[in-house]
C-alpha cells in the first residue's frame, strides 16, 4: 500500500497529507475528558458554596434576616377569587395562569427590603410602581411598609403556601 492510503487500519490512517496514530488520539481525547470532568466537578463546588453549601452552620445574622424576606420576595399579583376569610387580601405570583380580568393590582418585595405597590396604570397598560421600603419581623409576622409618598402601612403575613400569599392589612 506505500505511505499513503485512504482507510484507516488498527495502527494508523491518513486524513489527506495528515496522519493521525490512534494511540495518540484516544490519550488526546482522555485529556478533553478530564479536563471537562473537571471543570463541572469545580463549577458543582462552586455552585454549592454559593447557596450556601449543605449545611446552615456559620451563617451571619444579616443572612439570617435576609432569609426571612426570600419567602415572600417577588411580584404579587392581587387574587380576589381567593379571597374568602378574615378580610385577608390574597396575592399570587405574576407566573400565575390567573383567570381574564381587566387588570390586577399587585405588590413587589425585593430581598433588598424595598418595596413597591403596583396599581394598574390609567391606560390599562402594565402598572404603575408606588416605592416604599419594608421590614418583616419573623417571629410576629408583620410586615411595616413606609412609603415614599409618606403613608405607613402594617400588615400581617396570615399565610404563604401553595404559592398563596395572604396579608391582613392592620389599623395604624
Amino acid at each position: 500500500m506505500g505511505e499513503k492510503y485512504k482507510y484507516a487500519t488498527f495502527d494508523r490512517y491518513k486524513v489527506g497529507e495528515t496522519s493521525f496514530d490512534n494511540e495518540t488520539n484516544t490519550l488526546y481525547n482522555m485529556g478533553i475528558n478530564r479536563i471537562v470532568l473537571w471543570g463541572c466537578l469545580l463549577t458543582l463546588s462552586f455552585l454549592s458554596m454559593a447557596s450556601g453549601g449543605c449545611s446552615k452552620k456559620g451563617k451571619s445574622a444579616k443572612s439570617q434576616a435576609m432569609n426571612s424576606k426570600i419567602d415572600f420576595a417577588g411580584v404579587w399579583l392581587h387574587s380576589y377569587e381567593d379571597e374568602k376569610e378574615n378580610g385577608a387580601k390574597c396575592y399570587r405570583p405574576k407566573s400565575y395562569d390567573f383567570p381574564p380580568s381587566r387588570g390586577r393590582g399587585g405588590i413587589k418585595f425585593t430581598l433588598e427590603g424595598t418595596f413597591a405597590e403596583l396599581r394598574i396604570a390609567p391606560n390599562d397598560a402594565g402598572h404603575v410602581e408606588y416605592p416604599g421600603k419594608y421590614k418583616y419581623d419573623d417571629a410576629t409576622k408583620l410586615i411595616t411598609i413606609d412609603m415614599e409618598d409618606g403613608r405607613k402601612l402594617n400588615w400581617e403575613l396570615v399565610s404563604l403556601e401553595n404559592g398563596l400569599l395572604k396579608i391582613k392589612e392592620l389599623q395604624p
